[in-house]
């Protein structure tokens, strides 16, 4: 670990931009010093306002540069450092509009190996007697999902005729209000699992039928690559709108637009949360996904591959 002294720009007003020319020719000159210390054969960035100091240095001392995007809308430190770099790596598809040339590589985003192990398409899923939902609020929760999903699930069992299944990661410090929220509709409590946070994903994504989430690029390309419908809530603050952006890439893709579903969080209510996921229930019952995405899955892979290549060919 090598840190440098730098920070952020965006939304931290005038006096913070009129300081950047100074805080980038210090943090550029760190970067640099590092760079000549530990005489890397190649850097690779992964987006956030540190990298762009670094992709700088890694330019001026000809060292090649790999950047990857992880969102569906290229962050400002990713555009900058593109301009500096040898290529560059992005997991959704139309991330670099009009970018054709080949040092843009679509190669998906690099997900936790154990799902590699774990992944079953629909067909092949646990069977249990019920219909098994999962919800994911991230680790520290979110809260419009924790309070509206509860209702919106007990509204859903009374138009199904299976059992709800329901395991809810509702975040650290949210466990005893969503409980609460639980408490207050039909379900059955022994039916519903609230956890604050899972180190077992694959295990937890392997069950599930159906999905609830934020829209973070992660939380994407893993639910994309276990082959799993889902009804994504995006965080509402996320730069550049970038989760929305993330969760309508899948949409857009007419092999499974049907079984992704978007509402906005300020849009969240428990009458169309229960909507969205009774039309995804009836579209699983009629074209289950019987397929998964394998782009994020050979992701790590694939850049391993550019980096070492892009070395070989610089060096």
């Amino acid at each position: 670990m090598h840190p440098i002294t730098f920070s952020g720009v965006r939304k931290k007003g005038l006096m913070r931009w009129l300081a950047l020319p100074f805080t980038l020719f210090k943090s550029t000159r760190q970067a640099t010093s590092i760079l000549k210390s530990i005489q890397p054969d190649a850097v690779l960035v992964m987006g956030g306002y540190v990298s762009v100091p670094t992709a700088i240095a890694s330019f001026l001392k000809g060292i090649p540069l790999i950047i990857h995007e992880q969102n569906s809308i290229p962050g400002l430190a990713n555009k900058l450092c593109s301009i500096f770099a040898h290529k560059v790596c992005y997991a959704f598809a139309g991330s670099f509009k009009g970018k054709t040339n080949n040092k843009y590589i679509h190669t998906g985003n690099p997900i936790n190996h154990s799902l590699h192990t774990s992944i079953k398409t629909t067909s092949s899923k646990i069977k249990h007697s019920g219909f098994h939902i999962l919800i994911l609020g991230g680790s520290l929760g979110a809260k419009t999902i924790n309070i509206t999903i509860p209702q919106a699930l007990a509204k859903l069992q009374e138009k199904v005729t299976q059992p709800l299944l329901i395991t809810h990661q509702c975040g650290r410090n949210h466990l005893h209000e969503t409980k609460q929220c639980y408490q207050q509709t039909s379900l059955y409590a022994e039916n519903v699992d609230i956890i604050e946070f899972s180190d077992s994903l694959p295990d937890l994504y392997q069950q599930a039928d159906m999905i609830v989430a934020r829209a973070g690029a992660m939380s994407v390309a893993e639910i994309n690559s276990v082959g799993c419908p889902a009804l994504f809530i995006p965080y509402p603050h996320a730069v550049n709108d970038h989760q929305y952006h993330n969760a309508k890439n899948l949409q857009n893709n007419p092999q499974y637009a049907h079984l992704y579903a978007i509402i906005r969080d300020q849009q969240l209510t428990i009458d169309n949360a229960c909507e969205k996921l009774y039309q995804l229930y009836k579209a699983i019952q009629q074209h289950p996904l019987d397929h998964m995405e394998t782009k994020h899955l050979s992701a790590t892979k694939n850049i391993v591959c550019i980096i070492e290549q892009t070395i070989a060919k610089n060096s």
